[in-house]
């Protein structure tokens, strides 16, 4: 018999499932597992407990539950409106009549998001924005609203994006680092928009003072920073005139001083992250893949579950462009490596949740190592086992990297296979090109990473890595 339902709650080996008869199960977790997430298990998955006065109490709570969820889901209420929470790393305001604010975490996923005024509580509810990253979120919002008003033809409209980082929650010494990586997120969203052209952006940075005040006043932190700008000005409209007017009045009563003030689609007063050398000594300068003789295989090399090797596969034609490295037919590498990201130094390839990042914060100093063995689907390739969960190996599904157990399965060893070539930004480092998307390379986006095709400088540097032997 097989079990249909959506995901409650994560713990750390398990996952609550409610069915649609309001049923509880707990049941094994797996990586690619998240909240709200519809998932099918088997009996065999169900995690049983001995009490007999449990399933009784189990199917209240369940009931309760559920009925949190959906009323959370569908924005009658909010379960996570508190500014305090501890996972939330900062607030994206976005002001596009209507004004929405967006919680984020420190790689920029999406933890809730709120509506400001009347207008945007359908939008909220429309756009079901868990598990999303923030660049999908504000392009939805977009589409949305240019959906509801397709009278504005060829012309642009205006959106004003606030951004406030969670100081409440982050230590004073460590703002500096954490505004940094804040202004990268923002950074990434001002090009993501900017690539897509559709309206005239304007970026202004607040802090956890600026957005309490908003909030005293029933504002979204961006007006209310545009309110305070033009008080300054002497030429202010009221607080009730701030609220109600549309944004493009707000913006055009800034005169030419909005110039000043704000860019469109530029960096504005936000300082782009500008990474300093890192302080690891043993950085390996010259790590660039070179024909040698294939050594013969030693034990050390052989991923733990010693899997057995396919015949390499017909070889997918290569991409085009004539600026894509060649891929070295053998590799020779240490067994244990980290490997550090070209452009934002001091942040390594690590495992988060299963989930593949670059993060300067892991939970252990291994989980930033991994052993590099000759490739699951082709031993002139590599495979990366993490050396903190010896059994899981790094791999794409749906184009992100995750951190998986083994599976004596083609396609776990077909994704799981990466060729090291020369760095796409810099050819004294390494890339990584996917085996079976030989299009695609291993790219940090917004801290996550994913294969993509890469075509833009931010993006050969994105994924450029430096690597590091770890003895």
């Amino acid at each position: 018999m097989r079990y249909k339902g959506v995901v409650l709650k994560l713990t750390k080996n398990k996952a609550v499932v409610a069915t649609n008869d309001f049923q509880c199960y707990y049941v094994r977790r797996n990586p690619t597992i998240y909240v709200g997430k519809e998932v099918e298990f088997s009996k065999k998955k169900i995690i049983k407990r001995n009490a007999t006065f449990y399933m009784p109490v189990l199917g209240a709570a369940c009931i309760l539950l559920v009925m949190i969820y959906f009323l959370n889901f569908i924005g009658i209420i909010n379960i996570n409106n508190s500014p305090q929470g501890p996972e939330v790393f900062a607030y994206v305001g976005v002001d596009i009549n209507p004004s929405i604010e967006i919680y984020i975490d420190d790689i920029g996923d999406v933890l809730n998001l709120v509506s400001l005024n009347k207008d945007s509580k359908a939008v909220v509810r429309k756009l079901r924005a868990k598990k999303m990253n923030i660049l999908e979120v504000v392009d939805a919002i977009i589409n949305e609203v240019n959906g509801k008003d397709p009278g504005r033809g060829s012309e642009k409209g205006y959106m004003l994006v606030s951004s406030t980082l969670n100081t409440e929650v982050v230590q004073h010494d460590k703002q500096q680092n954490k505004q940094e990586k804040l202004n990268h997120i923002i950074n990434s969203l001002q090009d993501d928009v900017k690539v897509r052209e559709r309206v005239d952006v304007y970026f202004i940075q607040a802090d956890i003072n600026d957005r309490a005040a908003a909030k005293k006043q029933g504002i979204s932190t961006g007006r209310y920073m545009l309110y305070e700008k033009q008080k300054d000005m002497g030429e202010a409209y009221s607080l009730e005139e701030a609220r109600n007017v549309s944004l493009t009045e707000l913006l055009e009563g800034l005169g030419e001083g909005k110039e000043d003030i704000l860019n469109p689609t530029s960096k504005g007063s936000l300082s782009t992250p500008k990474p300093e050398p890192s302080d690891i000594e043993d950085t390996i300068t010259g790590v660039t893949p070179s024909p040698v003789t294939t050594p013969t295989p030693g034990p050390t090399e052989k991923p733990t579950l010693i899997p057995t090797y396919t015949p390499k596969p017909t070889a997918t034609p290569e991409p085009e462009n004539t600026n894509t490295p060649t891929p070295t037919s053998t590799v020779s590498i240490p067994a244990f490596m980290r490997f550090e990201s070209s452009n934002y130094r001091g942040h390594f390839i690590c495992n988060k949740s299963f989930s593949g990042v670059i993060s300067n914060n892991a939970e252990t100093a291994e989980d930033y190592v991994f052993k590099v063995v000759r490739g699951l689907a082709d031993p002139d390739c590599v495979s990366f086992e993490s050396k903190s969960r010896p059994g899981y190996y790094l791999k794409h599904e749906n184009f992100r990297i995750i951190l998986k157990k083994y599976e004596d399965e083609d396609l776990f060893k077909n994704d799981a296979t990466f060729r090291i070539v020369s760095g796409l930004a810099d050819e004294n480092m390494i890339s990584f090109q996917s085996f079976n998307y030989t299009d695609r390379y291993i790219r940090h986006r917004l801290f996550e990473l994913h294969i993509e095709e890469i075509s833009t400088d931010l993006e050969r540097k994105d994924a450029t890595y430096i690597g590091i032997e770890v003895k």
